[in-house]
Formats: structure tokens, C-alpha cells, sequence
């Protein structure tokens, strides 16, 4: 059965007293450019975080984070699509 990814919609809330995010270019570009390397392998605490996706775009309410010493807030816009494994 083919999923229509354009017509998934909802809504939810990831909680997590501790995220580590790795491997990502853009925080490696970022870490590079500000001369922070926590950028690099950021770990976020006490995560709370709300989501909805409409018509397949992921959208995340902006949050607050902070890394290193700098506080920062965040939101996110993804679309969703089938991805080919073979």
C-alpha cells in the first residue's frame, strides 16, 4: 500500500531529559564558523518540545535551548517523503 505522505496530519509532544545530537553538517559548519565546538555534538537537557504535521510538512513550535553558555531558540519545518531503500 503507498502512503500518501501530503495527507498525514497531527500533532504531539517529545519529551527527553537528554538529547545528544551528532553527525549533522550544518552544526559542524556553525561550531567552525563561531569557534564553538559544542556546536558540534550539542547535548540538550530537559527537553519539551511540540510538534504538528499538516498535509506531510512537520512543523515544531519554537523552543528554547542552550549550548555552551549560549541560550538559543529553535523551530523546525520539515516535509515528509517515502524514502527509497534498497
Amino acid at each position: 500500500t503507498e502512503v500518501d505522505y501530503n495527507s498525514l496530519n497531527g500533532d504531539g509532544r517529545l519529551t527527553s531529559k537528554s538529547l545528544k545530537i551528532t553527525g549533522t553538517e550544518a552544526l559542524d559548519k556553525i561550531a567552525q564558523v563561531v569557534n564553538i565546538n559544542a556546536f558540534k555534538n550539542p547535548e540538550v537537557k530537559d527537553v519539551n518540545l511540540s510538534f504538528a504535521f499538516v498535509d506531510g510538512r512537520v512543523s515544531v513550535q519554537p523552543f528554547d535551548v542552550k549550548i555552551d553558555l549560549l541560550p538559543l531558540t529553535s523551530s523546525v519545518v520539515m516535509v515528509l517523503m517515502k524514502l527509497w531503500i534498497t
